[in-house]
């Protein structure tokens, strides 16, 4: 029996009650289908979509992480774009992220990684957490308890020091800007002469 597909119009030779042509013109009516359905059920698409995500949190992220890696370029124009057309969301975005632990840890890493990446050693957030834990909670400079902490170079950048995991230290604030570009030994002398001046 003659009919025509409903994708392409073009005539075929149906058997039962086909009404597309081929395997591509089914697909194409499905998709279309499926869009249509989608538009006229966003709520229960966004739910079908997150129990799908959850379901399947391990495929998907290594899915996306295959995508990221061949489509860098593109992946980081459309991150721009976003960001200049929802600058709000951007904001409260990583405001949220700064919040967590890890996220404080990527700034600090992102901020030494700005400044210096020698020998091709850059800084991961992990290697932050795992500094913070290093001397449990606990400056290794003074040894006092350590409420605002900063990354240290052991071996200051300007004398040669590196990003690598043996070269730096979590320390409080008033350690850090008081060894400054000092290397440790110009340091203990600096706070030898602190601790012997008087008061």
């Amino acid at each position: 029996m003659l009919k025509n597909c409903v994708i392409c119009n073009g005539e075929f030779n149906a058997l039962g009650d086909s009404i597309c042509c081929s395997m591509e013109c089914s697909r194409l009516r499905h998709e279309a289908m499926r869009r249509k359905w989608d538009e006229l059920h966003p709520v229960e698409r966004r739910e079908s979509q997150r129990l799908w995500r959850e379901a399947n949190r391990e495929r998907n992220r290594g899915t996306s992480h295959l995508w990221r890696e061949a489509n860098l370029e593109k992946k980081r124009e459309q991150s721009r774009l976003w960001n200049r057309m929802h600058p709000e969301a951007r904001q409260a975005s990583s405001q949220k992220r700064r919040a967590t632990p890890r996220g404080k840890a990527l700034d600090a890493a992102t901020i030494h990684n700005r400044r210096v990446q020698l020998n091709g050693i850059s800084l991961a957030a992990d290697t932050v957490l795992e500094l913070k834990t290093d001397f449990d909670g606990f400056c290794p400079y003074c040894w006092e308890k350590i409420v605002k902490g900063h990354m240290d170079h052991v071996v200051p950048v300007t004398k040669g020091g590196t990003n690598a995991r043996e070269n730096l230290a979590w320390v409080c604030s008033t350690c850090n800007q008081q060894k400054g570009g000092k290397s440790l030994l110009e340091f203990r002398a600096f706070q030898e002469n602190l601790e012997g001046a008087p008061q």
